[in-house]
């Protein structure tokens, strides 16, 4: 290095020399000390600028900090911005998609919060964002397009649902309950892989046919979630009103005509798709369901209420995930989740004719996220004596499916919660807001789980 160092200098002096004599007509020795001199002086500067000591960290520190920056995350994120600013012109999807990139592209970087003068947001420290990136990143392109044809046929996928729980209680029927699990848990050894366990209790299949509404009296548009479009009553539960007439009964009750859209099936809020990280899906299902319910809604001007709390979560939050029409068409929606509905509309102009003495709520996460846990309460209060919501009461673990695919996981998840549930003693009714999560409650504790809408309903009878 040093040798090259040397040579380097001697061209600049032998060349500068003789570029000097050409230009001045001067000598060669008068050049050659010319050239020196000013040489020096260059280096003498340099050197000072390099590394001042004078409170200025100098362009030495800089070049180094350059150097050391060159390909590294931080430079990475920064070209990314770029990118993406040439794609979309919304301030606050840029900055959002900002903060998400500086946590998956910075190591260092956990989370934060950042608002506007409109919105409000938190980013990173998030485990379930987090395993949705690392999910979309395994799927090829093969497993997102079979994903978007899924949601693209939904209705199909809605069917094909009905008709597993149809053939599985059968099944069960004939062959008992133990018969069956052992066959599907054994489908998982032989396959080497996971698949949907047949695990009591199982839902039966939800009746296609739904209470007859009209639009012209409505005053809310009822969207019913894919879950309970396909999930019926529990092993256990009082036969009678299903979930959807249920909501319908007690609308009609307080003086709120509901309607339920003729296009509902095969819709979907898109969280089956986004918990999975097949985003191109997710994106297909949510631009779908907004643009629908927008149309049905009358341009805004009717609320839309959810009866399944994390469907709900998952509407309100896709905004990202809208092309320019539809998140404006968002941005005039009114999405109501069941348990305010019930809490801020219903239970106001309802009379309550009895109370339970004892009665067992869980919040889901979706109701924790949203800040609707003291309307669940509400609730819960104007209908029972005394309303036990346990202290473990927490994440289910059931995420959708991973309660048939992963059993272990929801009975460690709800282990604490299910032991304070079986100390209490006579109890008489176990309520939450989410099928999927009233499954895997019912199968820890041994108690079946129902909507806090049964219980509202059977309170608000006049017997």
């Amino acid at each position: 290095a040093y040798s090259l160092f040397v040579i380097l200098t001697l061209a600049v002096l032998v060349l500068g020399s003789i570029a000097l004599m050409l230009l001045s007509g001067s000598n060669y020795i008068e050049s050659l000390l010319e050239t020196i001199l000013t040489f020096g002086v260059v280096l003498l500067f340099l050197a000072w600028v390099w590394d001042p000591r004078a409170g200025f960290s100098g362009i030495g520190a800089i070049f180094s900090r350059y150097m050391l920056t060159i390909g590294l995350p931080f430079e990475q994120w920064v070209h990314s911005l770029s990118e993406y600013a040439q794609r979309d012109d919304d301030p606050e999807e840029f900055l959002a998609w900002a903060c998400d990139e500086l946590v998956r592209r910075i190591p260092w970087v956990l989370g934060g919060e950042w608002q506007s003068a409109v919105r409000k947001a938190t980013f990173g420290s998030d485990t379930g964002q987090l395993t949705k990136r690392l999910r979309a990143d395994l799927h090829g392109r093969v497993g997102q397009k079979v994903a978007c044809l899924l949601a693209r046929h939904f209705g199909l996928v809605e069917s094909a649902v009905r008709v597993a729980l149809a053939t599985g209680g059968l099944a069960e029927t004939l062959a008992g309950r133990r018969a069956l699990t052992a066959l599907t848990r054994a489908c998982s050894v032989v396959l080497r892989r996971r698949t949907l366990q047949w695990l009591p209790p199982m839902p039966a299949p939800a009746a296609r046919r739904r209470p007859a509404t009209s639009r012209g009296e409505a005053r809310v548009v009822y969207f019913p979630s894919c879950v309970s479009r396909t999930m019926g009553q529990l092993p256990g539960a009082p036969r009678g009103r299903s979930l959807v007439e249920t909501l319908v009964t007690l609308a009609a009750r307080a003086g709120y005509g509901l309607w339920i859209p003729d296009g509902v099936d095969g819709l979907c809020c898109g969280v089956p798709f986004s918990s999975k990280g097949y985003v191109d899906a997710h994106h297909l299902a949510v631009n779908r369901t907004i643009e629908r319910l927008w149309h049905w809604s009358d341009g805004g001007r009717l609320p839309v209420v959810i009866d399944t709390s994390p469907c709900t979560l998952g509407l309100r939050t896709c905004r990202h995930a809208l092309d320019t029409d539809n998140r404006k068409r968002f941005d005039g929606l009114t999405l109501m989740d069941s348990v305010e509905f019930a809490a801020r509309t219903l239970l106001p102009a309802l009379t309550i004719h009895r109370r339970k003495a004892r009665v067992v709520f869980h919040p889901v996460c979706s109701i924790v996220r949203m800040g609707l846990s003291d309307e669940l309460a509400q609730i819960a209060r104007a209908c029972a004596d005394e309303v036990v919501i346990p202290v473990d009461a927490g994440c289910c673990g059931f995420a959708g499916d991973r309660g048939w695919l992963v059993p272990e996981l929801t009975a460690s998840a709800t282990s604490q919660e299910a032991a304070e549930v079986s100390a209490l003693g006579v109890v008489d009714g176990y309520y939450s807001s989410s099928r999927t999560c009233e499954i895997g409650l019912s199968r820890s504790t041994g108690r079946t789980y129902r909507s806090h809408l049964y219980l509202l309903e059977w309170a608000s009878r006049q017997e």
